[in-house]
């Protein structure tokens, strides 16, 4: 008679650490490979940080917490040099509570457009499918939303690593070759922050012979390398104001804050008023053909492929120089059409 299976009410996990450990620890036994505990201590550690490597202790809860509330097939042999391996395939994220799922989409919110990406093969669960999974343990499973992805976008691969390292808090080395160059030139980087632009990544971070505040678009880096051994140089930027006055991504703190004024044609300033071109975004004037927008900006390209890209139906009336800089890129388009 095959012994029974005491079965334990989950609890919901209680950190966001706790987590991102069982998410390693799972990832890890899931390649169908035997670990020993300092094998999950390092890689918790790469992930987490060396302040948050994990005990002995706690990695004894972990596991246990694997094998028990989420019935994960560990076997465990003792005298083995690497005693913990996993018996059968299975899946973590089809066991995971509504609570836990909440807990595991904020964890990993940064990486769930790019789910279909092979490096993240056996996370498909975890991140675009989550809050329907979560939510509706059981049921037949329908796409309720669907994001905007750039599949073949080529700087998708450095994701992965560019993250890990700023969750560790390394340094890493970067190969990065401008679409003018012919030869990639190296650089030593502390990385600071990943962030999306119109289905664009950018790497936010500082290095030697680098311009401040310009980022590094992944699609031109060709090689990464984790630096485990050099920490990242302080950082204490407030990341989430240093992009309050810009659009996109690139800051160029020379550029004053500014105020600048759209007219925005009819019908077409009703997208830009319930879309709008940024948060400082303020009407100040309604006709019967236009409405007047205000921003305070700092000017950079990003600004000026937004205005641009309005065509005909929009047109900066201030400030004046800024004006004129648009006025010479549609001379130029005019020239380009034989106008």
């Amino acid at each position: 008679m095959p012994p029974k299976i005491r079965t334990m009410k989950k609890k919901t996990l209680s950190t966001r650490n706790q987590l991102e450990r069982l998410i390693t620890i799972h990832e890890m036994l899931s390649k169908r490979l035997a670990y020993s505990l300092d094998d999950f201590a390092r890689a918790c550690e790469y992930k987490l940080g060396p302040e948050n490597r994990p005990s002995t202790r706690t990695l004894y809860g972990d596991l246990e917490r694997l094998r028990h509330e989420f019935g994960a097939p560990l076997a465990h042999k003792n005298r083995n040099p690497k005693p913990y391996w996993y018996t059968a395939d299975f899946s973590l994220y089809n066991v995971l509570n509504k609570e836990d799922a909440a807990l595991a989409n904020e964890a990993v919110a940064l990486l769930k457009q790019v789910s279909h990406l092979p490096q993240f093969a056996g996370m498909e669960d975890v991140f675009l499918k989550f809050e329907q999974r979560a939510g509706e343990v059981g049921k037949a499973e329908k796409l309720v939303v669907q994001y905007e992805q750039n599949v073949e976008y080529v700087g998708l691969k450095w994701l992965k690593p560019l993250y890990d390292a700023i969750r560790a808090g390394c340094c890493v080395l970067i190969d990065y070759q401008d679409f003018t160059a012919d030869l990639p030139t190296r650089y030593e980087v502390s990385p600071y922050l990943l962030r999306e632009y119109n289905n664009r990544w950018f790497l936010l971070g500082w290095a030697e012979n680098w311009f401040v505040g310009r980022p590094f678009p992944l699609d031109r880096i060709n090689d990464v390398k984790a630096l485990p051994n050099l920490r990242c140089r302080p950082d204490k930027t407030d990341w989430s104001a240093e992009f309050a006055d810009v659009v996109g991504v690139t800051r160029i703190a020379e550029n004053p804050v500014e105020t600048l004024v759209l007219r925005v044609l009819l019908p077409r300033a009703r997208y830009v008023e319930t879309k709008p071109l940024h948060s400082s975004q303020q009407v100040i004037a309604r006709t019967d053909t236009y409405l007047d927008f205000t921003y305070q900006l700092r000017w950079n390209n990003e600004l000026m492929a937004q205005i641009l890209g309005f065509g005909p139906d929009a047109e900066l009336v201030s400030p004046e120089n800024r004006r004129m800089a648009l006025a010479q890129k549609v001379q130029q388009l005019a020239r380009r059409y034989d106008v």
